[in-house]
């Protein structure tokens, strides 16, 4: 909308994405993180997410949710990539209560893009509390605040794994970050 705004010296008329909250249940936290698209190809930023951990040196799971057949030389390398890794392979969960299920009971969700407009996943995740480590692009940062999220510079596997390794340390904060970021999803 601003970028439009500029270039047209026009009002530009703005509708948000949402999303209906779910009913809360009970979350059983577990000791695993989670990534999730519908469609899995470079800009999702997953191979980034894998190289961080891979550096982690903590055996810590990864499961990754949705349709690694995009781009067949990406599924290759993501393979390859996660190949000494403990990472799990959903493939497309089309029920969402069971995609949420699993960002619900995650530890942490990991959200490492390059480019979205505004992501529903992102919304979804913030929905079920889940603690949220993000990419810091302009998408992600014009809904959400440091107090909601943990960014990580994007395309930086170091910086994410230095929010990885934050936020399994400091628990309670990230607990209360996805908190914030959930009264925010409440009031929009």
């Amino acid at each position: 909308r601003d970028f439009l705004k500029k270039k047209f010296q026009k009002e530009i008329k703005y509708i948000p994405n949402g999303i209906k909250i779910p009913k809360e249940k009970e979350k059983k936290e577990n000791n695993y993180l989670s990534f999730a698209a519908g469609r899995i190809y470079q800009i999702k930023g997953l191979h980034f997410l894998l190289d961080s951990i891979q550096r982690l040196n903590e055996n810590i799971p990864l499961i990754v949710a949705g349709d690694l057949n995009q781009v067949k030389q990406y599924k290759s390398k993501i393979i390859k990539q996660s190949k000494d890794l403990n990472v799990k392979f959903l493939g497309l969960i089309k029920d969402k209560e069971k995609l949420l299920d699993m960002v619900r009971h995650s530890k942490l969700f990991i959200f490492p893009s390059t480019t979205e407009a505004m992501s529903m996943m992102l919304l979804e995740v913030v929905s079920v509390k889940t603690p949220i480590i993000a990419s810091d692009i302009p998408a992600n940062r014009s809904i959400f605040s440091d107090e909601e999220v943990l960014f990580f510079k994007s395309e930086d596997p170091q910086d994410l794994l230095d929010k990885l390794k934050f936020a399994l340390l400091n628990n309670e904060i990230m607990k209360k970050k996805a908190l914030a970021a959930f009264k925010r999803l409440e009031k929009i």
